[in-house]
């Protein structure tokens, strides 16, 4: 309880009716409701919600009150006021905060005051955490400026003093061998030391190795969602967009689109790229939301301008189908290229269909890219989630035949643990369904059927909402595009499948 008496003729009987029907919480009813009230009246009633906030806990609130008060009456926010600021501030983080409201008590009230020696421990502490603080962030500038020796230096003996920003950058270093030799179970030793001292980033790089299995941990895609969600929920874009990618795909938590666009969306307006990225998809697939390639666009275009790499194959695709923006093929292929130099090599061949067409025929065309050869029907908006969207669609085989490669601009839409078939020309064969790719089991016959055929339709079940889907392409001028592989690409044996 608060050490001090609000004056009884300033309306204490008034406040303390108004506590008691429950007419008084917090400041947001107190500034509806004391627009019109005497100042005197106005103060007794914030030093009435402060109290209550005090009793109950809530930190946060305590520091809103203590600052309507001080707007209220400059002169009632000193005294003892002052070290429960400390306290407050202290419970939520502010540091800076604290440590003024501490040096004003300790100046004004001093050796006079109960709270005196508390205040003075506090004082100590608050000072030996701004000199850490301090030093680590030299040490985080040295980490983003590359300087990863001097980063080094600082990090590891404060990593050592259990300084949470330590551990994770030092476990940064670790991870990717810099200032020193790799060591990812030292990586995952101090993202988790720093993760359950609530440290928000680390409590994301924590959930990553635990989704793969990292670090010397055992893979666990429920553990993943429960770090990342601890992450997310104080407002770490990263881990935000992380979760919602595990409820997009169902992984170690049930599937669920509306959780999905909620953490992209938080992520996005947070300005992470990788939030935009996700919530583009979404808009761009009409999954968890309607359908809007122009939303999709704006959003692709948003996270490359954040981040070149992230995003760039994406809005490369929207303008190579004309989505959302005009058709221009010219900045696909340069954005295709700029999402290849940052290491998404899985665009090579978005980018080969437009720089190198070396064949044409019917449907079907070949792409070449630095002696890799793959053919691929053009891309087509298809209907395969009835009623809900659209999804861009390419059926392809790449040079190492006998592989076909589904759904290229973005992956699968098929269950994999359901059964998948290819009909071609009302012959079956059973496919092998992966993440982004489906297989033949009989890649042989599977291409000469396609080459006598007319039409192939795969089927399966729907990895978002469990339902039937299917999708049709022609098969009217593969032979050609087919024979174009051995023919330019020199793959061996490649004629035999098409004799």
């Amino acid at each position: 309880m608060v050490d001090f008496e609000p004056s009884v003729s300033r309306g204490r009987h008034l406040v303390a009716a108004m506590v008691m029907v429950g007419a008084l919480t917090f400041a947001p009813s107190f500034q509806a409701m004391s627009q019109d009230l005497p100042l005197d009246v106005e103060i007794d009633i914030a030093m009435a919600a402060l109290e209550q906030a005090m009793s109950s806990e809530s930190h946060s609130e305590t520091l809103v009150q203590i600052d309507l008060i001080r707007e209220l009456d400059p002169e009632l926010a000193a005294g003892e006021l002052l070290f429960f600021e400390a306290l407050a501030a202290k419970a939520v983080g502010d540091v800076p905060r604290a440590d003024t409201a501490l040096t004003r008590f300790l100046s004004d009230v001093g050796r006079q005051s109960a709270s005196y020696d508390e205040a003075l421990a506090m004082a100590i502490e608050l000072r030996a955490i701004n000199a850490e603080a301090s030093a680590a962030e030299e040490g985080i500038a040295a980490y983003e400026a590359e300087d990863y020796a001097t980063a080094l230096a600082i990090l590891e003996p404060l990593a050592e003093a259990n300084d949470s920003s330590a551990q994770y950058y030092l476990g940064k270093l670790r991870a990717a061998g810099k200032g020193g030799a790799q060591d990812v179970t030292e990586a995952g030793r101090l993202y988790r030391q720093a993760a359950e001292a609530g440290y928000a980033p680390a409590q994301a790089a924590l959930a990553s190795f635990v989704a793969i299995g990292d670090g010397g941990m055992e893979r666990d895609l429920g553990q993943a969602v429960h770090w990342y969600r601890l992450s997310a929920e104080q407002g770490d874009a990263g881990g935000q967009a992380e979760l919602a990618g595990h409820y997009l795909r169902g992984d170690g938590i049930a599937q669920d689109l509306a959780q999905a666009v909620h953490w992209y969306q938080l992520s996005a307006e947070a300005g992470h790229p990788w939030g935009m990225v996700g919530l583009g998809r979404m808009y761009r697939d009409g999954l968890g939301v309607e359908q809007d390639f122009t939303e999709a666009f704006r959003l692709f275009r948003s996270a490359v301008s954040i981040e070149k790499v992230s995003g760039s194959g994406d809005l490369a695709g929207m303008y190579a189908l004309g989505l959302g923006v005009s058709k221009d093929e010219t900045e696909a292929l340069r954005l295709y290229r700029q999402a290849i130099a940052g290491g998404a090599l899985t665009y090579e061949f978005q980018a080969g269909n437009i720089e190198n067409r070396v064949a044409t025929s019917g449907e079907w065309h070949l792409a070449e890219v630095d002696g890799n050869c793959s053919i691929f029907t053009r891309p087509t908006l298809s209907s395969v989630y009835p009623g809900r969207s659209q999804s861009i669609m390419h059926f392809a085989l790449y040079s190492t035949f006998g592989t076909l490669q589904y759904s290229v601009v973005h992956p699968s839409p098929f269950d994999a643990n359901m059964p998948v078939e290819a009909r071609i020309d009302g012959k079956r064969f059973p496919l092998v369904a992966g993440r982004s790719f489906l297989e033949p089991q009989d890649g042989g016959s599977f291409v000469r059927a396609i080459r006598a055929g007319q039409t192939i339709t795969v089927s399966g079940t729907d990895k978002y909402g469990g339902q039937p889907i299917s999708v049709t392409f022609s098969a009217i001028g593969f032979t050609q595009a087919f024979k174009s592989i051995a023919e330019r690409c020199d793959k061996p044996g490649i004629m035999t499948l098409i004799q």
